[in-house]
């Protein structure tokens, strides 16, 4: 619960040190409080109710003359039973306590709920939506690659981000990202397309508008509401490599199999995803002594872990040289089927080859959107000198 009352370690070991020294004073000045009071500090200090019961224990060993303090223990349970009713009590309270706080104030990366949220309809149930109900009005909304033929399976609606009053990250952006197909968000650096990916994954909470995404039992959800209900059917690659150094390659895939429920097959599933990528002689090497390249097709294999139905990849070639990133395009093209895959990227090479659908981005709204086709069409495929 400290992690949600404090910001920072030092105040969270000054917090805790603080009620310690609260708690202790009874210890130390050997304070004998009333009845009903006792029970509330019991209540909220575990340090006094284990004093009350030594306490207890103690005074009874006097009044009886009976130094066996366990065989005590056992035969007067009566006389400290209140005190393990409260701390029982206590336990169940500050774990209710310690959830709550963590939906309301997850700290610097997640989606608050509102105070309220128990008591909200949308938290407990989904909602049924009509895809076909949305209105987009705006230049930023980009829906042109939608026809009748197509599953929806995220869709985002006027996403802003802001940092700050003057900082806009995501400027009003709509899109729809759909099943059996791979898109990219190509942009320069700064563009937005990170920002639009830790809105989508929950890291970030977006200003303002929606994201729904449907996960693997075909219901879909808001994500500032249902974000727990939506990750097992996400896989992330983020832009830099988070890995555990002192796991094994095949460790850190069962790992991520086990952290999606499928703890049963995470032998099975961790070989099928070294095949594809390649690192299954490499399977007994610790991450902390991969190269960069073999690194980044770890990263890759654990987003695609699991029945993972949206899959987010961020700049997924970054460090690899020219023939591993044509392996990875080969390997992306043959895993589409039944999943949404989004991905960004510098190269319009890359996108051309691998993408059903190009986004083009930059200072937050997308400027361009359909297929490599449709751009070069449109925009031409090279560049024109007028003299």
């Amino acid at each position: 619960m400290n992690v949600q009352l404090f910001d920072k370690n030092v105040r969270a070991i000054l917090g805790t040190f603080v009620i310690y020294l609260i708690s202790l004073i009874t210890f130390a000045y050997n304070i004998v409080w009333p009845v009903a009071i006792q029970y509330v500090l019991i209540f909220f200090s575990p340090y006094i109710a284990g004093h009350s019961i030594f306490q207890q224990l103690i005074l009874h060993d006097l009044a009886k003359k009976d130094v066996a303090l366990f065989r005590t223990i056992y035969r007067n349970v009566p006389i400290y039973f209140p005190t393990l009713i409260i701390m029982i009590i206590s336990c169940v309270f500050y774990w209710m306590l310690s959830w709550y706080l963590e939906k309301v104030f997850p700290g610097e990366y997640g989606i608050p709920l509102e105070w309220n949220f128990l008591f909200k309809r949308d938290y407990w149930c989904s909602e049924s939506i009509d895809r076909h109900t949305y209105s987009f009005s705006n230049s930023n909304s980009s829906h042109s690659n939608a026809n009748s033929n197509e599953k929806s399976i995220v869709h985002v609606n006027h996403l802003v981000k802001r940092f700050g009053p003057d900082k806009i990250a995501v400027n009003d952006v709509s899109f729809d990202l759909y099943e059996n197909q791979i898109t990219s968000l190509l942009g320069p650096n700064g563009s937005g397309k990170t920002t639009i990916f830790n809105c989508l994954i929950g890291i970030y909470k977006q200003t303002s508008g929606t994201i729904k995404i449907e996960n693997n039992d075909g219901i879909e959800y808001d994500t500032r509401t249902n974000i727990d209900m939506l990750r097992k059917s996400m896989g992330y690659c983020p832009q830099h490599d988070i890995l555990f150094d002192l796991l094994t390659i095949q460790e850190q895939l069962e790992f991520y199999a086990t952290a999606r429920g499928f703890g049963k097959n995470k032998e099975r599933i961790a070989k099928e995803m070294l095949d594809l990528v390649s690192l299954q002689s490499s399977k007994d090497l610790y991450c902390n002594s991969l190269s960069g390249g073999m690194k980044r097709r770890l990263s890759l294999a654990c987003a695609f872990v699991g029945d993972t139905k949206i899959v987010l990849l961020d700049e997924p070639s970054s460090g690899l040289d020219p023939s591993n990133r044509r392996l990875l395009w080969d390997w992306l093209r043959s895993m589409k089927e039944g999943k949404t895959i989004l991905l960004t990227t510098h190269f319009m090479e890359e996108s051309d080859a691998l993408s059903d659908r190009i986004m083009i981005i930059a200072n937050g709204n997308i400027k361009a959107d359909g297929t490599s086709a449709k751009l070069k069409q449109q925009y031409g495929s090279g560049r024109k000198q007028k003299i």
